[in-house]
């Protein structure tokens, strides 16, 4: 218990900016266990290496990411997620997926898809309205 209290701690001193790389970094994993590029993680962030660097810098000194040479080509350096960073996800999906068994226990499955429902109205409804095209733009009649 004392680990995962100090996980959330660690969790709650990054910056939205710093999450989001940890998260970017997560998901290109996925797909390439031993880690990625520096160059990869900017295109994928939009960002450039130099401040892509910065950021994972910083988070190197945080103990949430590790550089590591690639096992196929020495002169690359992989950029991935350190074991306690993976543990933390790890713990926050589990937590995600109880709250979720728990919340359908006390609503009901009917309930939930209903609600499901009303978010993906909701999504498409606030798309049009960041896009511009709601309907006094696009003419329509309400």
């Amino acid at each position: 218990m004392h680990h995962q209290k100090r996980d959330l701690l660690w969790l709650d001193e990054l910056t939205e900016t710093q999450g989001n790389t940890v998260i970017a970094i997560r998901q290109l994993c996925e797909g390439s266990p031993e880690g990625v590029t520096l160059k990869k993680l900017a295109e994928t962030m939009g960002v450039t290496p130099a401040a892509a660097s910065v950021m994972v810098d910083l988070l190197v000194r945080k103990k949430m990411l590790k550089r590591t040479r690639s096992k196929s080509d020495r002169r690359a350096v992989l950029i991935r997620l350190t074991p306690d960073t993976s543990d933390l996800f790890d713990i926050s999906e589990q937590t995600l997926l109880q709250t979720f068994m728990s919340l359908q226990d006390s609503l009901g499955p009917e309930i939930l898809l209903d609600w499901q429902g009303i978010l993906v109205k909701a999504k498409a409804a606030l798309r049009q309205v960041a896009s511009g095209k709601t309907e006094a733009s696009t003419g329509a009649e309400a």
